[in-house]
Formats: C-alpha cells, sequence, structure tokens
C-alpha cells in the first residue's frame, strides 16, 4: 500500500490581512463642531484650532486602547453623540471620520469607502462610534 506524502511543503500560505468579520466599537471625547476644528491666520494656511488638537489628542488616546482592528474595503460607520450642547449632528461626524483614517481603522472616508453613515443622538457620555464590515446581504441585493 502506497504510503500518502503530506508536509508542510505542500502548503501555499498567501500573506495577506484577514478583514475583521465583527463590528467594532469605542466611545471617545464629544467631537469637536467642524466649524471650530480650524482656524486661519493672514497670511498663513488654516490650521488645527487649539480645541480640535486638543480633542485629537484625547481621541486618538481613546481609540488606541480599545485596538481597532483595520478595516479594509467598504464599511458602514455609526456615530452616537451625547444629546448636549448646540452642535449640529452632521458637524460631528466630520472630526471622527478623519481620526479613524488617520490612525488606519478605514482606508478613507471617501463613498468607495464608508457606504453609509449613521448619525444620533443618544444616551453616550462624548461619542460612540461603530464600525462594520459591508455586506450586500445586509443591503438586500445579491450576496
Amino acid at each position: 500500500m502506497a504510503r500518502a506524502s503530506f508536509g508542510i511543503d505542500k502548503i501555499i500560505v498567501e500573506r495577506r490581512p484577514i478583514p475583521p468579520s465583527r463590528p467594532f466599537s469605542c466611545f471617545l471625547p464629544k467631537p469637536v463642531s467642524v466649524n471650530a476644528m480650524y482656524g486661519q491666520a493672514p497670511g498663513r494656511k488654516r490650521f488645527h484650532s487649539s480645541k480640535y488638537a486638543a480633542w485629537i489628542e484625547e481621541a486618538v488616546l481613546r481609540l488606541r486602547a480599545a485596538r481597532p482592528p483595520k478595516f479594509k474595503g467598504q464599511v458602514w460607520v455609526t456615530i452616537t453623540c451625547e444629546d448636549t450642547g448646540s452642535m449640529d449632528l452632521d458637524n460631528a461626524a466630520k472630526s471622527v471620520l478623519d481620526l479613524a483614517v488617520r490612525e488606519g481603522v478605514i482606508e478613507d472616508d471617501g463613498r468607495n469607502f464608508v457606504r453609509e453613515i449613521r448619525l444620533a443622538w443618544g444616551n453616550v457620555t462624548g461619542c460612540r462610534l461603530e464600525i462594520r464590515p459591508y455586506s450586500f446581504s445586509e443591503t438586500g441585493a445579491a450576496a
């Protein structure tokens, strides 16, 4: 009887990241309104305001502490903000999405990557960010 030959030399290994299959969520400080993100001095380009720079510093610490996966490809994003103050809800999305891109959690915040954004006021302190892999089956389209 012939013996089958099994060995590690017969295995093909692809070295590529496995995309996250589960949602990721974390809590961030209350986002800075897009109206307060930048300053501009005469003769200078726009720059991050001190309020936005402080928010980035705190948000980066919280995001990194949550150990987010690196989402490759298309995602859904949900941002739930603390229901206080006078900020327009749509102004909160810019700083949170820019942070996710800056830290490599999502590849880009353009239409080819972020397929849906859900914004809500909620019973949270600061802001809750949730990112899920995009799935055709959840949209009702053919998988």
